[in-house]
Formats: structure tokens, C-alpha cells, sequence
């Protein structure tokens, strides 16, 4: 079957549920990037303003 599926320049059911799961991990995965760099940047500019009050 899986040659008839190439022969056809598509995919088997499988690999098409395969792939929307695949795809739908990365977008939950890029959600979740997003959202830590978000993070980061917020602690970055504490540290930042934590170290201007501590040396004056």
C-alpha cells in the first residue's frame, strides 16, 4: 500500500495523522518558546534594575 501511496505523491492515513500531531506539537512547542523568552526578558530587566539600585 505504501507504494501506491508514493506512486500517488501522497500519504498513508498514518502519516498523515502523523503529521498533524507533528504539526500541532510544534505549534504548542513555538506557544510555549515564546512565552519562556518572554520570561527571560522580564528577568533580564529585573537583574538589570536590581543592579543600577544596588550600585548608587
Amino acid at each position: 500500500m505504501r507504494a501506491d501511496a508514493e506512486a500517488a505523491g501522497g500519504l498513508e492515513e498514518s502519516e498523515r495523522e502523523e503529521l498533524c500531531q507533528l504539526r500541532e506539537e510544534s505549534r504548542q512547542l513555538r506557544g510555549e518558546n515564546t512565552e519562556i523568552e518572554m520570561e527571560r526578558d522580564a528577568l533580564m530587566r529585573s537583574v538589570v534594575l536590581w543592579e543600577m539600585e544596588a550600585t548608587r
